[in-house]
């Protein structure tokens, strides 16, 4: 069955999209960025938007599928010549077309560029051949065409693309003037005639066959009615089209989310085999995330329940896991109060985990023990510290009593004594260290609610000496200034306004004390004089 249709085809120059380095085996990146470009304005006059999903493009997988590192595509697949890659090209074409019954995705557009890149090259005369002159002579007429593209003016009209039954035949009639271009473009680059002999007509002609091919490919995939030539892929086939699509989504896409739906597609074909699931857990494992470590554990858990050959590799990987995990855990605690008080038990229990897994390990029995050792010297760390919060809290309710009871120096000196103790609880211990924070804090809060106090009561006696000395009794006056420095004996020298006051207090009580002396004589002088008065009298004026 064919599809007939008439159209003139734009070549599609100057297409930017280029998403890996390129490693050329036939086109040259332009040229095949272009002819990509060109077979979907082809295929979109049969299928409008064909590589699009719900409500995303995929054309740019496309692209990314075309730019594939040809040497490794042929490397994987062991492709060493034409007829391997027409092969390839035949099962690759009844794969997609089965594996579409899944819809259009990332993955199925990257294979539908990467099978693009496949077909266009094997339109190219020189592709896929091994010995050093066709190489040389191909890496020629690559860099032409590119630098020549703008120049071609093509215009095609196809009568219909061909459903690609038999890949050997339908390549065999579209290269039947490979022999004889060889030969021309051989000789023209011989005498120097290079891009301007054979290749200024011939390479659009290779161009437009690649276009149309690449569309029949295409054609083929998408077109939903089979044929009696088809061959369903294998099982295994399409389980291993899965696998690599879950990586592709995990590290090319980074859509987890994605690769966990293809995850149940995998599972509902294929639930036991034990290389499948250690590939996906590598995928997974690979995933720059703690969850995507965690599900590769779980697949190589998997794995490793299954029958097959892989297992000491496997465990080999769970072992390597384990260790680093340890070692993040243990790493943890190095100077970090704010880990998880069970980081050096995880760290101990992953390192056990790893020895489970690989008995012959040196590292993961020495971490052990270097653990246990941690483990040990953290504890009796922490008992110290608990002791000493402890022990300050207990000074620090001794202090309180001693306030409550009004002895002020007594309870300083507690609350000064607390301090020092709490004060010695290191940051290693997140709960301990902020418990010794708190009864620090406390404590300078009485110490600093006591000194207002004592303060407060030296200002006081200050006060009722002011009054004693409005009462004329100057003696009593005196004795309530000196009080002031017994008072403020228990203020301890700390800078700041408690210790400004402090001093300034403790100046104006002798201040006042050589005040009220004055005052008294003063007063006696005037007492004595006016005894000394006759009765009724007026007192003698004082001699000058």
């Amino acid at each position: 069955m064919t599809c007939r249709f008439l159209t003139k085809l734009t070549v599609l120059l100057g297409v930017t999209i280029s998403l890996f380095s390129f490693q050329a085996a036939a086109w040259g990146p332009t040229a095949q960025e272009s002819i990509v470009a060109t077979a979907l304005q082809v295929l979109s006059q049969l299928y409008e938007n064909p590589f699009r999903g719900t409500d995303v493009s995929y054309e740019k997988d496309v692209i990314r599928g075309a730019h594939v590192d040809r040497a490794e595509v042929l490397s994987k697949l062991s492709l060493k010549d034409r007829q391997s890659v027409i092969n390839a090209i035949g099962t690759e074409i009844q794969l997609l077309r089965e594996m579409r019954k899944y819809g259009v995705g990332s993955y199925f557009s990257y294979r539908m560029g990467v099978l693009a890149c496949l077909v266009s090259d094997v339109s190219l005369p020189f592709a896929f051949e091994s010995n050093p002159e066709s190489r040389r002579l191909l890496a020629l007429v690559e860099e032409d065409i590119d630098a020549h593209l703008k120049t071609f003016e093509m215009t095609s009209r196809p009568e219909h693309l061909e459903y690609v039954r038999n890949p050997v035949n339908y390549f065999k009639e579209r290269s039947a003037t490979h022999r004889d271009a060889k030969i021309l473009i051989a000789a023209d680059y011989a005498k120097g005639d290079a891009y301007n002999g054979y290749l200024k007509k011939g390479g659009q002609n290779f161009f437009e066959t690649a276009v149309v091919s690449v569309a029949d490919a295409w054609y083929t995939v998408f077109r939903t009615e089979g044929d009696s030539t088809d061959i369903a892929p294998s099982s295994q086939a399409r389980t291993w089209y899965l696998v690599n699509e879950i990586q592709f989504l995990l590290t090319q896409k980074k859509n987890f989310l994605e690769a966990e739906n293809v995850y149940r597609q995998l599972t509902a074909i294929t639930a036991n085999d034990q290389d499948v699931y250690e590939r996906v857990g590598d995928a997974f494992y690979a995933f720059d995330s703690k969850e995507g470590r965690e599900r590769g554990v779980q697949e190589w858990d998997a794995a490793l329940s299954m029958s097959g050959k892989s297992r000491q590799r496997i465990q080999g990987k769970l072992a390597k896991h384990y260790l680093d995990l340890g070692e993040e855990y243990f790493n943890l605690t190095i100077n970090n109060p704010d880990a998880p008080t069970d980081s050096l038990q995880q760290a101990l229990d992953s390192f056990t985990k790893s020895l489970e897994y690989d008995r012959s390990s040196d590292d993961a029995v020495k971490r052990i023990n270097e653990t246990q050792v941690a483990i040990s010297e953290r504890n009796e760390r922490l008992q110290l510290a608990v002791q000493m919060v402890a022990n300050g809290e207990s000074v620090l309710k001794e202090a309180e009593g001693s306030a409550l009871a009004d002895q002020n120096e007594e309870a300083l000196a507690k609350y000064e004594k607390a301090i020092l103790v709490l004060n010695q609880v290191s940051s290693e211990f997140k709960e301990q260290a902020s418990a010794a924070k708190d009864g620090v804090e406390n404590a300078n809060r009485a110490i600093s609610k006591i000194i207002r106090k004592v303060l407060d009561q030296a200002q006081e006696q200050i006060d009722q000496g002011d009054q004693l000395v409005e009462d004329k009794s100057f003696e009593e006056a005196k004795n309530r200034y000196s009080s002031v420095e017994t008072i403020l004996k228990v203020v301890p020298e700390r800078e700041g306004p408690d210790a400004e006051q402090k001093h300034k207090l403790l100046e104006e009580s002798k201040t006042k004390i050589g005040d009220a002396e004055r005052a008294k004589v003063q007063y006696e002088e005037l007492q004595k004089s006016q005894a000394a008065q006759p009765a009724g009298g007026t007192a003698a004026a004082p001699r000058r």
